[in-house]
């Protein structure tokens, strides 16, 4: 990956912002969540979020998964826990590997769950390995699309599945302006670019892929949404003032990750992205 430093220091420093936020130590999630109706709060919305994509895979007892962009382990160890599938997680942060090792051991899913250092461009794994590929919001951390998603044919079982949750340019086009400040979002999260959706499944079909689906869950992220930027607001005026009197607040990261959330919130009310679950699968016999 093109710069494995960045995405490992934003992560591992900005940890501190998720705990207080976000719920991490208790949802383990890093994930926008899904508000549908009867979800009543955050924690329900990132719990609810590994409910939606499990019920459009429909995992197996015993399927083998590999949570490509783990980060601490949450949807491998729910996975885990109520599916009963062996998971393979992998995420750049040795940090996030240790945390997610210990949580899964205080769940009691560690013998259903391996945590490793890796990068899903080009992973560790023979062919056909997997029965399902899980990306929760990392693919947004592909450099080469394209080529991740080569990686993951090869690595999935004929006839396993792939599903991507994350944001995607909303348009074929957009103004200059609208692209800068998405960028600057991107940027402050320790992502390169997104892609545009609609070149997704043009992307997985040249992958070799089948039955590819689309879902828009834009909607259905927007009360995140709003918490992040109510969430950054206050964190930016906090520090400011607390600043103000010589005292220190958070780090670089973490205000970039204030700044960020902010961010996520005008680029959406602009309309510049979309939250996007894509889905295939594998042919069941394949030359490739």
């Amino acid at each position: 990956m093109k710069d494995k430093k960045a995405i490992v220091n934003y992560y591992d420093n900005a940890k501190i912002s998720y705990q207080d936020a976000w719920h991490l130590d208790k949802c383990m999630a890093m994930h926008f969540g899904i508000w549908d109706k009867g979800v009543k709060n955050l924690q329900e919305a990132l719990i609810h979020e590994n409910q939606v994509l499990a019920e459009i895979i429909n995992p197996q007892p015993n399927d083998y998964g590999l949570d490509a962009g783990c980060g601490v382990g949450g949807s491998s160890i729910f996975l885990a826990q109520h599916f009963n599938c062996k998971m393979h997680g992998i995420t750049l942060s040795n940090n996030q590997k240790e945390s997610a090792e210990n949580s899964a051991r205080k769940l009691g899913v560690e013998n259903n769950t391996i945590f490793s250092v890796d990068d899903f461009h080009a992973t560790q794994f023979k062919d056909n390995s997997f029965n399902f590929v899980w990306m929760l919001e990392s693919f947004c951390h592909a450099y080469d699309s394209k080529k991740v998603l080569n990686e993951m044919f090869r690595v999935l079982k004929p006839g396993g599945k792939i599903i991507i949750a994350d944001v995607f340019l909303s348009k074929p086009s957009h103004s200059k302006e609208n692209l800068d400040l998405m960028t600057s979002w991107l940027n402050s999260w320790a992502v390169q670019f997104v892609e545009k959706g609609e070149k997704i499944p043009e992307f997985m079909k040249e992958s070799g892929f089948e039955n590819i689906d689309s879902k828009n869950f834009t909607k259905s992220v927007t009360k995140s949404i709003n918490k992040l930027n109510l969430f950054g607001r206050g964190a930016l005026a906090l520090g400011g003032i607390k600043r103000f009197f010589g005292k220190s607040y958070g780090n670089e990261i973490t205000i970039q990750n204030s700044r960020g959330a902010v961010l996520s919130y005008q680029t959406l009310k602009k309309g510049i992205w979309d939250y996007l679950i894509f889905s295939a699968n594998k042919p069941k016999l394949v030359d490739k």
